[in-house]
């Protein structure tokens, strides 16, 4: 069974308001995507599928990440 990503360390069931803070250290890669362009549904799907095909991950729309 594959193990999702999760950065809280915890069960989502138990994430709080306060644990979203953890997400802005979060660099792009093979779990984090960060599109701030609009961008097509095709596009939107092909990565979101791509997650649901490995270990998941968080898709940020309209967000620039800036290390």
């Amino acid at each position: 069974m594959l193990e999702v990503f999760n950065p809280f360390n915890k069960s989502f069931n138990e994430v709080q308001e306060g644990d979203l803070e953890i997400l802005k250290e979060l660099a792009e890669g093979w779990h984090v995507e960060y599109k701030r362009e609009k961008t097509t549904p095709q596009k939107i799907a092909k990565s979101i599928a791509s997650f649901a095909n490995s270990h998941g991950g968080i898709y940020f729309l309209g967000i620039e990440h800036n290390p």
